[in-house]
Order: structure tokens, then C-alpha cells, then sequence
């Protein structure tokens, strides 16, 4: 009678061995993992935002469609580059619509790497306000080399819009003031005899109308000229 217990334990133990047979093998098939680095930048300015693969188990073809907030972004689907990852398979389609962009990709076989895929070139529009933001990445579909869908885990973007410290209106030059020679550099932007930096076209954009023209070096003259108030 005192034995009666054994063949209770010893199921007991060969069911909590199966059970942590079973967690390893799901953990071993975790998600393919598919993430967008994080930025912070300014109006005007651009960041390159890479695309990661994680945890690949195989991926033959794809359609990735990334989502992002028009009002503050853009992007030029052309500008879009291959990573290392990305370098393995033909790029069939890179295609923006309204606040998204698709990229269809496509190899004989299976790519298993982990790394870069992708690198998106995000630029903040001129008239974008300080903000936090998601770039959020969207599987269309994602392929092994025998048909069967790859599962998938996605890493949102987290991208900060915030202004340069020490931006001023119309100081193109960044040196505390406005003046003439701030106008000039916007004359001469306009017409093509210069090329104003990244960094400086926020200031310069002074009709806050994510476009420098004219109108914005003519109110940096008038304000300079005391022919207007403050810009």
C-alpha cells in the first residue's frame, strides 16, 4: 500500500517534463520580428529610419506598407535603400500613397539573415509642429519559400518632431538676429544662386507654409525695413 503513491508521482513528473518540452519549443518558434528605429528631428530635416528584420525563419517574398501621420512627414519612395538583409532579394515595388508607402520584394529562396532590410528616408515637412509620432509597419503579406505565411511580431517607430534650440523666426544665419543679409539668403535660395542647409529652412520658412518663396523673403525684408511688425 505504501508504493500505491509511485505511479502518481512518476506521471506527475513526466507530464511537468512534457510541459517544459512544450515551452521550449514555443519559445524557440517565436515571431518573426520586424521593427522601425526611432528618431527625433527637426522641420526640414531628414532621418533614415531602418527597417530590421529579427528571429527569421525564412522569408522568400513580401509586401511591407508603412503608415505614417502626412501632416508631419514624407517621404520619397525612390530615395528608399536596401540594407544588407534587404540586398538579398529584387525590389519589385516601392509605392507612396496618401500617409503610407509599400515595398514588394522578392527572392527564389528562402533569405534567413537578420539585419537591415530597409532604410526609409523620413522627412519632417517645414510646417510640422512639435509632436510624437508612430511609424507603424504593416504586413501585407510575408512568404517562406514553400508558400506557408511567415507569423510576424511588429516594432512601431517612435518619431519625436521638436524644434532646433534656439530657432528664431527669419535668423537663417543663426546669429541672434534678423537682418538683410537673412533676406539675401533667402533671395538667393529661391533663385537657385544658393542653397540653404537643411537645418536652416525651418527659419526660413516663415509663412509656416512648408514651401520658401518669395513671400517668405519678402516679409524678412519688410520686417527688416519696419515696413511690418514682427514676422
Amino acid at each position: 500500500m505504501k508504493n500505491s503513491g509511485f505511479p502518481k508521482k512518476f506521471i506527475a513528473i513526466c507530464l511537468c517534463v512534457c510541459l517544459v518540452f512544450a515551452f521550449s519549443v514555443a519559445s524557440s518558434a517565436a515571431d518573426c520580428e520586424l521593427s522601425l528605429s526611432d528618431a527625433e528631428t527637426h522641420p526640414g530635416m531628414t532621418s533614415d529610419l531602418a527597417l530590421t528584420v529579427g528571429n527569421n525563419p525564412g522569408i522568400a517574398n513580401g509586401i511591407l506598407i508603412i503608415r505614417y501621420d502626412p501632416e508631419l512627414l514624407d517621404i520619397d519612395a525612390s530615395e528608399i535603400t536596401v540594407g544588407a538583409v534587404g540586398a538579398r532579394f529584387s525590389i519589385v515595388e516601392t509605392k507612396k500613397s496618401a500617409g503610407a508607402v509599400s515595398i514588394g520584394f522578392v527572392d527564389l529562396q528562402n533569405v534567413t539573415d537578420d539585419g537591415i532590410m530597409f532604410v526609409l528616408p523620413f522627412t519632417v515637412r517645414l510646417d510640422a509642429y512639435p509632436a510624437e509620432t508612430k511609424i507603424d509597419i504593416e504586413v501585407r503579406e510575408l512568404v517562406a519559400e514553400d508558400g506557408s505565411a511567415v507569423p510576424t511580431e511588429q516594432k512601431s517607430s517612435n518619431f519625436t518632431v521638436s524644434y532646433p534650440s534656439g530657432y528664431v523666426k527669419g535668423d537663417v544665419t543663426a546669429d541672434g538676429a534678423v537682418d538683410i543679409e537673412d533676406a539675401m539668403l533667402v533671395f538667393y535660395h529661391v533663385a537657385k544662386k544658393y542653397t540653404l542647409p537643411d537645418g536652416r529652412l525651418l527659419a526660413a520658412n516663415v509663412d509656416g507654409n512648408n514651401v520658401i518663396d518669395i513671400e517668405d523673403a519678402m516679409r524678412i525684408f519688410y520686417c527688416v525695413a519696419k515696413k511690418t511688425g514682427n514676422l
